[in-house]
């Protein structure tokens, strides 16, 4: 079996790049691509992963903001995302995200 640390690297990988890889079998709308998820993602880089917990890093490009803060949509696109891969570290199955509810204390600033 492929570790599961691999896939989640290679998920995320094929989200930012567009080019959509199929992680499970079970999966049947994996390999679409998703033009907001690329958008939102290109630019991440992992920097560690294991069983349940991904470290990365992520610069926030020109693209992604506003009046010098991080878009709202597309900081949960990625926070989505990444906790998707976490979820793939683990094995379990991958579920789709219907509703997020999210109150802001304040907008992030994005630094130049």
């Amino acid at each position: 079996m492929e570790n599961p640390g691999k896939r989640a690297t290679q998920w995320l990988q094929s989200l930012q790049n567009s080019t959509p890889t199929p992680i499970l079998s079970w999966l049947d709308h994996s390999n679409i691509t998703n033009f907001f998820e690329s958008f939102a993602l290109r630019g991440i880089h992992v920097q560690q992963i294991t069983h349940g917990r991904l470290f990365c890093t992520f610069t926030v490009p020109p693209r992604l903001e506003e009046n010098g803060h991080w878009r709202a949509a597309a900081l949960m696109t990625l926070v989505d995302d990444v906790c998707g891969a976490v979820i793939i570290t683990c094995d379990l199955p991958l579920k789709v995200s219907v509703d997020y509810n999210v109150s802001y204390i304040s907008p992030v600033k994005v630094q130049a």
